[in-house]
């Protein structure tokens, strides 16, 4: 969802981005890295390289774009996709001066699933759901001073 996030941000109202690898540039120095170099590559061949970078999310968020809502998730338990990555995405789009609300969901007990259980399964299946309906202009799913604006 990143990179189609940052290749055509016109074409979304809102993003969800859940456990993003967006920062594939450097996803091979992290714990799961080694096992993924065999389907994604590594930085240390020229293909590879390029490949990785086309992939990277971080890399193309570009200063001054107006990108549309974006909700990243993480889990600070995360086996498969280090915290740090969705954090810099979150961060990186934050910081490219878009004025849409961009949020950062942390799980704190798990993480890509493991060791999730049914509740926190249920919560950010409730949070992406609401993100969905606000960002698709619901009136019930606005905050309470757009829902007053709406009725008037």
């Amino acid at each position: 969802m990143g990179r189609a996030l940052t290749s055509r941000p016109d074409l979304f109202a809102g993003v969800l981005d859940l456990v993003p690898a967006g920062n594939t540039l450097r996803a091979e120095f992290s714990p799961n890295g080694p096992p993924n170099i065999p389907e994604f590559g590594t930085v240390k061949t020229k293909a590879g390289f390029e490949n990785l970078f086309a992939m990277d999310t971080i890399q193309h968020v570009k200063k001054g774009v107006q990108y549309p809502a974006v909700m990243v998730s993480t889990g600070l338990n995360d086996p498969r996709v280090s915290p740090w990555q969705p954090a810099k995405v979150f961060a990186a789009i934050e910081a490219s001066g878009t004025k849409k609300p961009v949020l950062l969901r942390v799980d704190e007990e798990a993480g890509h699933g493991v060791g999730e259980s049914k509740t926190q399964s249920d919560s950010l299946e409730a949070d992406s759901i609401a993100f969905i309906f606000w960002q698709a202009g619901l009136p019930e799913w606005q905050p309470a001073a757009n829902a007053r604006r709406a009725e008037k």
